[in-house]
C-alpha cells in the first residue's frame, strides 16, 4: 500500500494534488535527505578504509575497473541504437553517437556498491577482499572518471552535432 501510494503521488498526485511550492519543498527535502544519507555512507567508508589494508587487491581492482568499463561500453554502444529506434516512434530526440564517450566515461560507482559490500555478513570468507575491490573501484571511478569528466565536459560542446535545420 505504501509503495502504491508513493507511485500515485509521484505520478498523478504530484501534478494534480501538489502546488508548485509543495513540489519544490518535497524536491528539496528528498535532495537533502539523499545528500545526508550519501554523506553518512562515505563517512562510514572513510572509517572502514582507514582500518583496511587493501594494497594487496590492486591487481583485482585493475581487472574489476577494466571489466566495469568494458561492461559500460557494451551497454552504452549496444543500447543507443535500440533507444534511437524507439525514439523515432515517440516524441523524443535521438541520442547522438558523439555522446557515447561521455556516457561511457560517466558511469561512476559509489553509494550503492559501498552500501552493498558494507552490508555483507562479516563471517563471509574473503569479505575483506571484496571490500578492498569495491573501495578501489569506487575510488578510481570517483577520482579518475570524476576528475576526467571535468576535462571532457567543457570540450563536449565541440562534440555536439549541429542542430537539425527545419
Amino acid at each position: 500500500a505504501v509503495v502504491m501510494a508513493g507511485l500515485v503521488l509521484a505520478g498523478t498526485g504530484r501534478r494534480v494534488g501538489f502546488s508548485e511550492q509543495a513540489r519544490d519543498t518535497a524536491d528539496e527535502i528528498w535532495e537533502f535527505t539523499g545528500y545526508v544519507a550519501n554523506s553518512l555512507l562515505f563517512l562510514l567508508l572513510g572509517v572502514q578504509i582507514g582500518a583496511a589494508q587493501f594494497a594487496s587487491e590492486i591487481p583485482a581492482i585493475i581487472w574489476t575497473v577494466g571489466g566495469v568499463l568494458v561492461g559500460r561500453m557494451v551497454m552504452v554502444v549496444g543500447s543507443i541504437p535500440l533507444i534511437n529506434a524507439l525514439a523515432r516512434h515517440l516524441p523524443h530526440e535521438l541520442v547522438p553517437r558523439t555522446w557515447q564517450p561521455v556516457l561511457i566515461f560517466s558511469g561512476l560507482r559509489g553509494a550503492l556498491s559501498l552500501a552493498l559490500v558494507l552490508s555483507l555478513d562479516p563471517a563471509i570468507p574473503q569479505r575483506n577482499v571484496l571490500e578492498g575491490i569495491v573501495y578501489g573501484v569506487v575510488l578510481v571511478t570517483l577520482l579518475g572518471q570524476g576528475l576526467g569528466l571535468r576535462l571532457i565536459l567543457p570540450r563536449w560542446q565541440q562534440l555536439r552535432p549541429p542542430a537539425p535545420t527545419p
